[in-house]
């Protein structure tokens, strides 16, 4: 019946004891049931005062599957251990409000490992669960034969679990209260928002998290309101493509443009920059996010040109942004000795940008990388502005060895100059 045999104790485990049903086609087994008047008779006998004993780190949760099964509500539930501290305060500051019945996840628990595969997930036989699959919502589950959409832990439950000290090298505190861990940042919030009853009954567990610390080298500096990352939202999908992006249709945005710099997307047909996080949010996104990918992002161009513009955003200024991938040369270092001198938001000339290639081939330019080159009225150009550029965006261009190995060609040394001296 694919269960699991308990010797000293006469049970078959494993299987399905929701129902009798399971349990009444095995031969030589019948169905047993312990009612609320059972369990309180057990637990008054004195030979069985270990399963109360407010030492035992596993109290909470033992107090928890009696007294939420047979007391008729939270109200009701005696205070076996009065000198121990309250589930909720790993977590909440407040007992009254702490949400103990909300169910912060839902399982999809059933026994037919086959069809739990079938349906693309993975089957744990010692949990029953199915895992894998949408729990979000029922639909996904309720369809996978014999498997049932179940309430998983509540806010009361997970405390209690909390409580449990670590018996295989991580407890439950470990993983989810671990403030090393920059993932804290978010899933503690998550938790609290769900079981505290309102952010004023969040307790502090990490502080502040350190959002200038990924892209900046100052917090006193660091622009936490100011607009870091943007959207470049419109519905002209071409006009978008054309200009070197990705159009997503579902968020009507024109991905890799205008990221940190909106003049980018203003200069597309049917486009229009929005604010889309500010710098506070995108360096707890990039904190979380550079303690798990690869080093190998550093050897991304489209990396190292936005992360420079989202810091010159955020950090207050050039002589506080962080390196955050050693090894690569600075803007300054393309022409200057000095980051400290770099005037990095000097305009150092324009570019004829735009979209429209053929407009721009039509005036007798040469179109290249959104730019027309080889013109003189870059206005009268349909589609096409002047876009000034800065030393920074200079100097990161220069970074590249291979636009260096032409531009910064010692052939020609007057340009270089004439790049030094602005």
């Amino acid at each position: 019946a694919d269960g699991e045999y308990d010797v000293d104790n006469s049970e078959c485990k494993g299987i399905d004891t929701e129902t009798s049903a399971k349990c009444d086609e095995i031969p030589g087994f019948s169905y047993k049931s312990y009612n609320c008047g059972d369990t309180g008779t057990f637990l008054n006998n004195p030979d069985n005062a270990a399963v109360l004993d407010c030492s035992n780190p596993f109290i909470d949760l033992t107090l928890n599957h009696f007294q939420s099964t047979c007391c008729g509500g939270t109200s009701n539930h005696k205070d076996v251990c009065p000198n121990n501290p309250d589930p909720h305060e790993a977590i909440c500051t407040s007992q009254e409000d702490f949400q103990s019945d909300v169910v912060m996840s839902f399982d999809c628990i059933g026994y037919n490992a086959t069809a739990c595969t079938d349906a693309g997930g993975k089957y744990n036989k010692d949990e029953a669960k199915c895992y894998d699959i949408n729990t979000d919502t029922p639909d996904e589950c309720n369809e996978i034969a014999e498997f049932t959409y179940t309430p998983g832990q509540t806010c009361e439950e997970f405390v209690n679990f909390l409580a449990i000290p670590s018996f295989f090298r991580t407890s439950f505190s470990d993983i989810y209260l671990n403030c090393s861990s920059p993932i804290a940042y978010i899933v503690i919030p998550e938790i609290q928002s769900t079981c505290c009853g309102g952010m004023n009954n969040h307790k502090d567990i990490c502080g502040s998290p350190p959002v200038h610390e990924a892209i900046c080298t100052s917090e006193q500096d660091f622009q936490t309101n100011a607009t870091g990352v943007y959207a470049c939202e419109g519905n002209n999908s071409t006009a978008c493509e054309t200009a070197g992006g990705k159009y997503d249709e579902n968020e009507l945005i024109c991905e890799g443009i205008g990221i940190a710099n909106p003049a980018e997307c203003d200069q597309i047909t049917g486009f229009n920059s929005e604010p889309r996080e500010t710098c506070g949010e995108f360096g707890l996104t990039f904190y979380i996010a550079m303690s798990n990918i690869s080093s190998n992002v550093c050897a991304d161009p489209a990396f190292l040109t936005v992360v420079p513009q989202v810091q010159s955003n955020c950090c207050g200024g050039v002589n506080n942004h962080k390196v955050i991938c050693p090894g690569i040369s600075k803007p300054y270092e393309a022409v200057c000795t000095s980051e400290e001198y770099f005037e990095a938001k000097e305009i150092v000339g324009y570019s004829c940008y735009g979209t429209n290639a053929t407009a721009c081939t039509d005036a007798g330019g040469e179109y290249d990388n959104f730019e027309c080159n080889d013109i003189d009225e870059c206005e009268e150009i349909a589609g096409f502005a002047d876009k000034p550029y800065t030393c920074e965006d200079a100097g990161t261009y220069l970074s590249d060895p291979q636009v260096a190995s032409e531009f910064l060609n010692c052939t020609a040394p007057y340009s270089i100059t004439q790049l030094q001296f602005t």
